[in-house]
């Protein structure tokens, strides 16, 4: 399907170059940092703990059935409580953020009666 034919339906066909390259301009924080902390991090913990954990019960666990199965289920879980973590440390500094105030807001000026 040529460009011509997947654009001549869409309303804004006359704009679409515009308003592109304002989106390509909208200011804001950068979401790099967060997309790897909400998927890269919990895989690399998952990785991390499954290394740890099948270390510590090769001595333990003699089945390799059983000691695959108790890895996995313990290197999920330390990977779920991580998610876990970061979501309350997520919570909190978005309360902390809508607590604050900022130079030049009505909220940090002092009432005039």
């Amino acid at each position: 399907m040529s460009q011509d034919e997947f654009c001549s339906h869409c309303p804004n066909t006359h704009s679409c170059k515009a308003m592109y390259e304002q989106l390509g301009k909208a200011k804001g924080p950068s979401v790099a940092v967060k997309a790897f902390a909400v998927f890269l991090m919990p895989i690399i913990v998952f990785i991390i703990a499954l290394a740890l954990f099948q270390n510590i019960f090769s001595d333990i666990i003699s089945s390799p059935n059983i000691r695959t199965l108790v890895n996995f289920v313990l290197a999920f879980g330390a990977a779920f409580v991580f998610v876990l973590v970061l979501r309350a440390i997520n919570v909190r500094m978005e309360k902390r953020k809508k607590s604050c105030t900022f130079e030049g807001d009505i909220r940090s000026k002092p009432k005039v009666n």
